[in-house]
């Protein structure tokens, strides 16, 4: 009886090794970035980067590419607070905004609060 035997195709062949030495030249996966600290006063602030919604202060290590970023931070009764930020790789920038009431509450007796527009 006649046996055959299998010719190990390309694949067989090539691929573990093409995947070992990409592993081994890529090593582990960085990011290439900076990091961003954001605070505010008041804290529990909307904060928005480059017009997109990134979460609430504070807000720690958001990873970014290196450029420049337009942080906005606002919050009801509040004026908008904006700055812009330059992120350079390896950088860890921190960002503290202030936002000022817009709203004040002038309290008389017997009365609920009467809103003033500063």
């Amino acid at each position: 009886m006649h046996r055959r035997t299998r010719i190990p195709s390309f694949r067989d062949r090539v691929w573990p090794g093409l995947a070992l030495v990409l592993l081994a030249t890529t090593g582990p996966l960085r990011a290439e970035g900076g990091q961003l600290d954001v605070r505010s006063d008041p804290s529990n602030t909307h904060i928005a980067i480059n017009g997109r919604h990134f979460g609430f202060t504070p807000l720690s290590d958001v990873a970014l590419e290196p450029g420049k970023y337009l942080i906005t931070a606002s919050r009801a009764g509040y004026k908008t607070s904006k700055t812009w930020v330059m992120i350079e790789t390896g950088a860890h920038a921190q960002v503290r905004l202030e936002l000022e009431e817009r709203w004040r509450c002038a309290a008389f007796p017997y009365v609920h609060c009467l809103f003033l527009d500063r």
